[in-house]
Order: C-alpha cells, then structure tokens, then sequence
C-alpha cells in the first residue's frame, strides 16, 4: 500500500470517526455495560460515570452526553434487583454529587418548565394522601419518588442545551440502551442450562436488576425513535437492524401489553409515514428491501431449531384475551378509591400493602395507581399528560410525532396493564424528551 493509500484510507476513517463519534461513543458504553453485565464488573459504568462525569462539570459539557451513562449504569449489573446495595448507594451518591457541583460552578437556574406544576401538585397529594395511610413507610417511599421526579426535571430543563443534533442524539441513545437489554437476555437464554424455549415460555427470563416487564422500557421507549431515525439519516438499513434487535427484546419477554403496543406503533408509524413522508418513501424502498432480505435469512437460520416459531407459539398460548388478572386488580383499586376518594389511600407505593394478598407490587394500571392518590391524582395525571402535548405540538420538527406515537403507547396503551408514569425511570426519559423540548423551542 503507497503512502498516498494510507493517507486516504486515515482521512476517511478519521472523516467517519468525526461524523460517527457520539455513535462510537454510545458503542463503547454499552460495549462496557454489557462486558461488565457478563463479568461482574458491577463498578465498571460507575467509574465510567465518575469519570465522564468530572470532565463534563469542568469543562461544561452538554449533560445529555451523561444521560446514557446515567441510563446504562444499573444495567451493567446482576443483582441490583435487591432492596439495598452498595452499588445503588455509590450511583446516587455520585450522581447527587455531580449534579450539585455542575449547580455551583456552570448552571444558572432560571426556570421552573411545564411540568413543576403537576409535579407539585403530585407532591402536595402525596403528602396528603398520609391522612388515609395503612402504612407510612410506603407512603413516604411513594412521596420521595415523586421528590425524586421533581428534582429530575427541574435539573434538566436547566442544563440541557439547545443542540441541532439532540433529537438524533437522544434517539440513538434510546436505542443503544434498548440493545444493551437485548444482548443481556440473549446471554441469559444461552448461559442457562434449561431449554432456550422453556425460559421464553415460562417468562423466566431475569436480568436481576428490574422485573421482566420493566427491563424493557428502553426498547419500547426506542421503537419510534428508530423510525425516526431511518426516515431521517443515511445510515438506514444499520439502523433497520438495530431496531429489529431492540424489538427482539420486547418479543422475548412475550409481555402482551408490549406486544400490543408494538402494534400500535406500527399502524400509528405507518400513518404517520403516509401522511409526512410520502415524498420520501422511495429512499427507504432498496433499504427496506435489504433489511427484509437480511431479517428473513437470520429468521430462517434461527428457525432451523424450531426457535421462530417457538417464540411465536409460547406467545399464541399465552390465552390472549385473559384480563381476569388485571381486573382483579382494577376492582382492588376502584374499592379503595371509593372509600377514600378525596385524598387518596396511601399514594403510589400503597399498593404494596393493599395487593399483598394477591403477592404483586402494583395495580398494573397507570390510572388506578394515579387513584391511589385520590380524585385529585387522577385528575392531575391528565393535566400531567396535557402539559407534555403542549409543550411538544409547539415544536416545527417532525420529531414530535414520533415522540407523542410514544408517549401515547406507552402511556396510554401500555399504561392500560403497566403503571409505566410512576417507575423512576419512565418519568426520567419523559423529563428528557419534554427539557429538550423546552429548551429548543423555548416555551418556558
């Protein structure tokens, strides 16, 4: 090879480095997160943090390059699913600490955003709802997260900054956090001595730092943001195949509120392409062709054992149109509500007294935990999802579609069987999304 071969060849990978370095940035994350998942390095993403961290307070960086690192530090993890652990300790000492040094020395904080409002609104609530607690220590948990919301927001909608890139930047690192998920269970199913296809079917699939319904909130926060990012960058058919992977995810755990808003997505997805893409659907035509070719060989190769069809079986004899479950639940709740409809029985984290005997944590149902908190909450919780419509309808980017097609999947349809609004981490992404924004549109 001549030395001018040489210099063309760096100048391009130096070009595409510089034109894929938050992608690359975003693989070396997970790379991490995944090899310390496997390995055990449980303060492996931490020190990543700490690091990343300190140079982002000193030198003023953008916060969002934090965000991935914040997302991907418990998923690196086996065992963070316990009550307590040293690594939980560690995470939030860290990230308390970063946050008021990056306060002290490069923030000015000079709003309150949309959503302080319903925030403090849910605050006041679930400091009331104490008059009818069965059990304090719950409805203190319950108050603190809801603290923990508060904080969250007003932090972001303060420090994030505009960027041309960031709509882009959040959704690849969505995705990137969702393949993380992927990968781990894909190590699960093939590390255990059981039967791939018993696993799936008898959903034992346990990551060991959240449950099989949660584990998959980046993925399904993830699926229109893949979407956008097809319609929207070169790299089409890479991103078709990450997002196949992401949905892989949601597939395995056979989670029927999931799969329903797949669903959802895709009919939602497909009209929204009609309707704004319509020019642009011959650029996505020989991709789309490619990423079907690719899809359908891998989907063949994996069916040699029967594992495609496995999958899709398990999910069949699931009894699909069983809601006696949930139901019971409903009724638990709408019992409760009518007994203490004013200030709510016991606030968000009350269900862990009051389904005890039915041996779950939570209604599995947005709008009856929403209740837990009274007439008030529930009220406060549309007033909650209004105040997000409002401040992303605002915005001239199509991005806000695919955000809202999300927002009303997980929200709504998922929220229907999943209390998605009241997890820390769902509240987290819809902090992310209404900040960003918030901040380019400047609607505060």
């Amino acid at each position: 090879m001549h030395i001018y071969d040489i210099i063309i060849v760096g100048g391009f990978m130096m070009d595409l480095i510089k034109k894929q370095k938050f992608d690359i940035y975003l693989i070396i994350l997970s790379t991490l997160t995944f090899t310390s998942y496997v390995f055990n390095l449980e303060y492996l993403v931490v020190a990543v943090f700490l690091v990343v961290g300190i140079y982002t307070v000193i030198f003023n960086k953008n916060p969002l390059n934090l965000i991935p690192i914040v997302m991907l530090s418990h998923m690196g993890n086996q065992n963070l699913s316990n009550e307590a652990t040293t690594l939980k300790t560690a995470l939030m000492v860290i990230t308390i600490v970063l946050i008021v040094a990056d306060a002290i020395k490069n923030r000015k904080f000079s709003t309150k955003g949309k959503l302080f409002y319903p925030f403090m609104i849910f605050i006041v609530l679930s400091i009331l709802t104490f008059i009818n607690s069965d059990d304090y220590k719950n409805t203190w948990y319950g108050l603190l997260q809801v603290l923990r919301f508060t904080a969250t927001y007003m932090y972001l909608v303060n420090v994030l900054k505009d960027d041309k890139d960031n709509f882009i930047n959040i959704s690849k690192i969505f995705l990137y956090a969702s393949l993380v998920v992927t990968a781990e269970m894909l190590y699960v199913l093939n590390t255990s001595t059981e039967p791939i296809l018993n696993i799936i079917r008898t959903r034992q699939i346990s990551l060991g730092w959240a449950n099989l319904n949660v584990i998959i909130y980046p993925n399904l926060v993830s699926i229109p943001l893949v979407a956008y990012l097809v319609l929207n960058v070169k790299d089409k058919i890479y991103y078709m195949v990450l997002g196949s992977f992401s949905a892989l995810g949601i597939f395995l755990t056979l989670s029927r509120s999931s799969i329903l808003t797949l669903a959802v997505y895709a009919i939602l997805l497909g009209v929204m392409v009609l309707i704004f893409y319509r020019k642009d659907i011959k650029k996505i035509i020989i991709p789309g062709i490619i990423y079907v070719v690719i899809t359908g060989i891998t989907m063949l190769y994996f069916e040699q054992d029967g594992i495609i069809s496995g999958v899709i079986n398990s999910f069949l004899d699931r009894d699909l149109g069983r809601f006696d479950d949930r139901w019971v639940l409903i009724e638990r709740g709408i019992e409760l509500f009518k007994e203490h409809p004013l200030f709510g029985f016991g606030g968000l984290y009350s269900s862990r007294v009051h389904l005890a005997e039915f041996g779950i944590k939570n209604y599995h149902n947005t709008f009856i935990q929403a209740m837990t908190l009274g007439v008030f909450g529930l009220v406060n919780l549309f007033y909650f999802m209004y105040q997000q419509v409002k401040v992303i309808i605002k915005d001239k980017d199509l991005f806000k579609y695919f955000v809202l097609i999300m927002l009303f999947g997980t929200g709504i349809v998922n929220g229907f069987f999943q209390p998605m609004y009241f997890y820390a981490d769902y509240i987290l992404f819809i902090a992310i999304f209404i900040a960003l924004f918030e901040v380019k549109n400047q609607t505060y």
